[in-house]
């Protein structure tokens, strides 16, 4: 279970046409997870026809930054496939056939719907975990996003190693999360109470964040990341966490204006000069195809 938010940054446009040969045409960093994609879709469908095909993939590359990439990059992929080659696969099946939504279903939930998506979790093991809430999130307000130009956060192999040492999650800290969801946070982004907001969702990361420390070395990942949250806070910018296992953090601004003055603060300190920082808007609706004669874009 866990709770996600779809944003317009990172954004990837998926060009899938048949072809005589398949290619790619992406950034570099993004060819092997094309490719993985492709062939991992192939290998789920061997029964049926999988011609050759050219890939484009253009947009912002963010893997490995706690932005969930991997995940909408594969879900294209494979729902572009699937439309060219005219099979009717479920969203939930074409996840299981580039291993999306193992851990967590966020991901495949929010490629199909957008918003601010809660998920309860999976009953049984291989099936994509359930869609309790999903709600729109006020389209004026804003996310900075702040990643430090010096780390990536845990992936694959590594990822699943951290989550094998980790103990079950206390009784007390899921029913104060539960709390936190249906009484604070689902309430405050229905009503744009955006202070409310704000809070709860700070004290969602903190809580989960502390559960988290044994395998991240404490609340957030990364050291100078966890002091520019405490900054932030003593700022009276109180919406501010750590997305997924970092090292990226977020911070919640009203408005563009204000978060277009908080980014030019941070900035202004050298200790953070080398940041990439991003301000994206709230995506309510989930990824868009278009037909283009014998094109699928997403």
């Amino acid at each position: 279970g866990g709770i996600g938010m779809m944003i317009g940054w990172p954004h990837l446009e998926v060009t899938v046409e048949l072809s005589e040969h398949d290619s790619v045409t992406a950034p570099d960093a993004l060819q092997h997870k094309i490719v993985s994609a492709r062939e991992a879709y192939r290998h789920a469908v061997a029964q049926q026809s999988c011609p050759a095909v050219s890939v484009n993939v253009q947009g912002d590359v963010a893997l490995h930054s706690g932005f969930g990439t991997g995940t909408q990059l594969a879900l294209g992929i494979a729902h572009a496939l699937d439309y060219l080659y005219d099979h009717q696969h479920s969203l939930e099946q074409l996840a299981s056939f580039v291993g999306r939504g193992k851990r967590s279903a966020l991901g495949v939930h929010g490629f199909q719907h957008g918003g601010f998506l809660v998920d309860g979790g999976k009953r049984r093991e291989n099936e994509v975990g359930t869609l309790v809430a999903q709600v729109s999130v006020c389209p004026d307000w804003r996310v900075l996003l702040i990643t430090p130009g010096d780390a990536q956060g845990l992936s694959g192999a590594e990822e699943e190693a951290a989550f094998a040492e980790l103990t079950e999650m206390p009784w007390d800290v899921t029913d104060h999360l539960c709390r936190l969801v249906l009484l604070d946070i689902l309430p405050a982004l229905q009503e744009f109470d955006f202070p409310a907001f704000s809070e709860a969702i700070h004290e969602y990361g903190a809580s989960v964040g502390d559960y988290f420390a044994p395998i991240q070395g404490g609340r957030y990942a990364h050291s100078r990341m966890a002091s520019l949250i405490d900054w932030l806070r003593q700022e009276g910018i109180s919406g501010v966490g750590q997305s997924s296992w970092g090292p990226t953090i977020f911070a919640f601004c009203e408005s563009m204006g204000l978060a277009e003055q908080l980014k030019s603060r941070i900035l202004r300190q050298d200790c953070y000069a080398d940041c990439r920082m991003e301000i994206a808007h709230p995506l309510n609706s989930g990824a868009q195809m278009m037909p283009l004669n014998q094109t699928a874009e997403l």
